[in-house]
């Protein structure tokens, strides 16, 4: 039993139900699955349980100086990159960090965008990058070399993100009742035209989308609801199952949670002592990750699903030795990590207040490709893709 209270596993419980609050959308009959997580436990990896497969150097345009990702996703071999907040676009790099294309600019042309783009799908077929952009409420595709093809105008709504089904629908999430006409999620057909929704919206017009709710890799895609402790997953276009985490009842209550959307903001949540919310999740062939906020601090649990061993970190690494203390994001069986220099410098900083002989035990728990990118014997940015075994 003190194993269960310790490891984060899945169960199957068959039952019919709705996430949404709203009486008027049903997700309908489907099968739900519990994981449980316990955040007071935390495990982290040593060095036998993983490995740094590759590091993969940006080569970065002329012109840009830097990229803070939002999304990073490898489909067919190459390497996309999301940054809304700097160069406000989508970048495109082959495998071994040659730049190949930007989808985009900021602009009034048909193939700009008039604010940073929300999210972007890549067609695996196709090789077709479908990249959202709110302002216009458009859909800009872009082919495998990043020209620009044309462009889907979505009519009907605003949506917060979106993903591409592969039925080459869209589904659909919107941050409030008057921009998703009081839905929360929806498919909408490959010309922008609605189809159906899945869930009510909160009743909610001041909150922004927490993280970003939609994921896909490959054919599998999650939404998490807002301010929710559940998981919608899809098959193509429809709900195939929904994931419940409980978090060993740490996580904030319903009455919080509708305290926040009532009175328009966040400060109930980031009262709750324990866990306020989940704003990342991601889950592949290979792995499941969740990204949460425990106490105000960004925590992260990952599960290899090759063979149930399951991490746990509250505001600090998931490895031993030095390692990346930032975002990560998952494609297929790797964790990407998105590392500058400036974020090495803050390592070395880091250095400063603890002892030498604590300095040399962290080299001599680092694998040597990450001894590599902190003596800055890489090129930056550079992304470093970690295998679980």
């Amino acid at each position: 039993m003190e194993s269960m209270n310790k490891i984060f596993f899945l169960i199957l419980v068959i039952v019919i139900t709705s996430c949404g609050s709203n009486d008027h959308y049903d997700i309908g009959p489907h099968e739900t699955r519990l994981l449980v997580v316990n955040p007071s436990v935390q495990k982290i990896m040593d060095d036998l349980e993983y490995d740094i497969v590759r590091v993969v150097s940006l080569d970065l345009p002329e012109n840009i100086s830097t990229i803070i990702p939002k999304d990073i996703q490898i489909v067919n071999n190459r390497i996309y990159i999301l940054d809304t907040e700097v160069n406000k676009t989508v970048f495109m790099f082959d495998m071994d960090g040659a730049f190949i294309s930007q989808l985009g600019r900021l602009g009034h042309a048909r193939n700009e965008y008039i604010e940073a783009p929300k999210s972007f799908s890549v067609d695996e077929k196709t090789g077709v990058a479908h990249v959202y952009e709110r302002s216009s409420c458009r859909v800009l595709k872009f082919d495998s070399e990043g020209n620009f093809m044309t462009f889907v105008k979505l009519d009907v709504c605003v949506p917060g993100s979106l993903v591409l089904t592969e039925s080459d629908n869209y589904i659909c999430c919107f941050e409030d009742q008057a921009n998703g006409g009081g839905a929360q999620l929806s498919l909408l057909d490959k010309e922008g035209g609605y189809i159906k929704s899945f869930l009510g919206a909160p009743n909610n017009s001041k909150l922004s989308l927490i993280g970003n709710p939609i994921h896909k890799d490959k054919d599998k895609i999650s939404f998490f609801p807002f301010m929710a402790d559940s998981v919608i997953m899809f098959s193509n276009d429809d709900v195939e199952y929904t994931i419940k985490i409980d978090f060993c009842g740490q996580f904030v209550s319903e009455e919080t949670r509708a305290k926040s959307m009532e009175e328009g903001t966040f400060d109930p949540l980031y009262q709750h002592k324990g866990v306020q919310f989940i704003d990342q999740f991601e889950l592949t062939d290979s792995l499941l990750h969740v990204g949460y906020a425990y106490n105000l601090r960004r925590s992260q649990f990952v599960k290899n699903l090759s063979n149930n061993k399951t991490y746990n970190t509250t505001f600090g690494p998931l490895f031993k030795g030095y390692s990346p203390v930032c975002d990560f994001f998952v494609a297929e069986d790797k964790l990407l990590y998105f590392i500058d220099e400036e974020h090495v410098d803050q390592l070395h900083l880091n250095e400063k207040d603890v002892t030498s002989s604590q300095v040399e035990t962290m080299r001599n728990s680092s694998k040597q490709a990450m001894l590599d990118i902190i003596d800055k014997k890489y090129q930056f940015p550079l992304i470093m893709m970690v295998k679980l075994k």
